[in-house]
């Protein structure tokens, strides 16, 4: 494939080729990935990637796809899938590799792809589309992992490949993201729940699983072990989403969380838009509100302490990160027993600490096993 080239100017970049995205680069999933190809009305309404303050970039010069890797390193710049992470939603992070580091980077690649773990790619058969997902490791639990609102199963390989031969971990991309397929429909939570159930059943038959959400997955997750707890031997919710969130924010300010869904509708491509919309419309439905009963399993709450210099929408305020924990202080009183930790981190705990994450997952096994 011909490299892609992203020229960067003082300031701010720009993906030359509309729809083009960078290897290894999780904004993809706004850039491209979620739509199948198009940016739709990312670049289309002059919107950049923003690479202000970022180390990793540096004027004037010009960055390909082959010199992007997943071992690169991470831009800590405020750009866009930074500013949507903050809805507790969604989840992305640019990495790179400056074309300074890539000769080391060759000359290490060959002890790297030793020790990597060989990963399988599965097809599960849905009706009208397929989902695509990742079967790594041969330990004798399965992990399974539901990724934030717009990403892939690539979103956890940090993670996956901390835990290396531990466990069988399984990631998958939902319908319409990744290399998974669609119907073109706009799918609701009981639809994604249907979804990770016959992604279980093909990958992890007639057994208990860990299950790991980060985000909206978290909520999936939840929702699942809630639904389904014979299924579920142990959870661990990385900054999750809840069922009540917005009932909560909405009381708070909800002239804020009102505008902030009238910006983001504005930016999201439109197949993302309309399963925004359908997912607000289900969490702000009265029966969200509801008290709901937890199954009784180990679990592993992480939450991320960060508030944002320049706050984009409610949650990153102080009022709205004071009000999240609180929403985690009650998500954890729920469940009987588990650990409740948090961390001085932006949303995405799980890029920049995966350790903590494959630690934490290591930690609801062994208590799975011994009852604690």
């Amino acid at each position: 494939m011909v490299p892609l080239p992203l020229r960067v100017a003082t300031g701010r970049s720009r993906l030359v080729r509309r729809g083009s995205t960078l290897e290894g680069c999780d904004m993809r999933c706004m850039a491209g990935l979620a739509t199948g190809g198009t940016s739709g009305s990312f670049l289309g309404a002059g919107l950049t990637l923003a690479l202000k303050r970022c180390p990793c970039f540096a004027p004037g010069k010009r960055y390909h796809r082959k010199a992007v890797s997943v071992k690169g390193r991470r831009c800590p710049s405020p750009d866009l899938a930074a500013r949507l992470q903050s809805m507790h939603l969604f989840d992305g992070e640019t990495r790179v590799l400056k074309s300074s580091l890539l000769k080391g980077w060759m000359l290490s690649m060959g002890l790297i792809l030793a020790s990597m773990v060989h990963a399988d790619e599965v097809q599960v058969n849905r009706k009208g589309y397929s989902l695509q997902a990742e079967r790594q490791g041969q330990g004798a639990v399965a992990v399974v992992f539901e990724s934030g609102f717009g990403q892939a199963a690539g979103t956890w390989k940090d993670v996956v490949a901390d835990l290396g031969n531990e466990c069988r971990c399984i990631a998958y991309a939902r319908a319409g993201l990744g290399k998974s397929g669609t119907d073109g429909k706009p799918k609701t939570i009981e639809q994604h729940l249907q979804d990770l159930a016959a992604v279980m059943d093909t990958l992890a038959p007639d057994r208990k699983v860990i299950l790991v959400g980060h985000s909206y997955g978290g909520l999936l997750a939840t929702e699942f072990a809630r639904a389904h707890p014979e299924r579920v031997q142990g959870l661990v919710l990385v900054d999750p989403a809840t069922m009540d969130q917005r009932h909560a924010f909405k009381q708070a300010d909800g002239e804020r969380v009102l505008a902030d869904d009238k910006a983001l509708l504005s930016m999201l491509p439109p197949n993302m838009a309309e399963d925004y919309k359908l997912l607000i419309a289900q969490l702000d439905s009265a029966a969200t509100a509801a008290p709901r009963p937890l199954p009784d399993v180990p679990v592993a709450l992480l939450t991320s302490t960060q508030v944002a210099a320049e706050p984009f929408v409610f949650e990153e305020t102080p009022q709205g990160k004071a009000l999240w924990k609180r929403q985690h202080a009650a998500l954890f009183a729920g469940f009987s027993r588990g650990t409740h930790q948090y961390f001085a981190t932006g949303h995405n705990i799980h890029r920049e600490d995966p350790k903590a994450v494959a630690d934490a997952i290591r930690s609801v096994i062994a208590a799975s096993r011994t009852g604690d």
